[in-house]
């Protein structure tokens, strides 16, 4: 399992930034303004939807991320199926690696094939994904006593 990382809720889309190590790595200034943007290596750094104003004292609803690795997957004919070793049970995303189109949020779900485009995984052995995605959660935008950006988790909008 890596470590927590974050993404801003609001650039949540069909496509969806890579979450970073903390909040805070998104935020950059200009001038006497505060931004959340992209990475200067991101391909989508100046995508005018990846930048957002922020002042101190507004909150920013974060997604938190953690990533579980991958799994070996067995179905039998029967359709009963496990995975080769425990994972947490607030999981939320199985998927066969980078097939978007397999994405569910449960491991039966997976299996099945659940939803319009999703396939029914047959019976044997697959690597599939697993990882949990937060609800969105808030966090305060504040500047340290050296100048320096941080978020801290809130309670919510004052």
């Amino acid at each position: 399992m890596t470590a927590p990382k974050y993404a801003p809720h609001a650039w949540l889309d069909e496509i969806m930034p890579a979450p970073l190590a903390r909040p805070e790595d998104f935020v950059e200034k200009d001038g006497d303004r505060w931004f959340l943007r992209l990475p200067e290596d991101d391909l989508e750094r100046d995508n005018e939807f990846y930048i957002t104003e922020i002042e101190p004292g507004q909150t920013v609803d974060f997604l938190i991320h953690e990533n579980y690795g991958q799994f070996e997957l067995s179905i039998g004919a029967d359709r009963r199926f496990t995975t080769d070793r425990p994972f947490p049970d607030k999981a939320n995303g199985f998927w066969i690696p980078f097939d978007p189109e397999t994405m569910q949020h449960s491991l039966r779900g997976l299996v099945e094939g659940d939803g319009d485009f999703a396939l029914r995984l047959e019976a044997g052995e697959h690597v599939i994904g697993i990882y949990w995605w937060s609800e969105p959660t808030p966090f305060r935008f504040e500047i340290d006593e050296a100048g320096q950006p941080r978020f801290v988790a809130s309670a919510g909008p004052n």
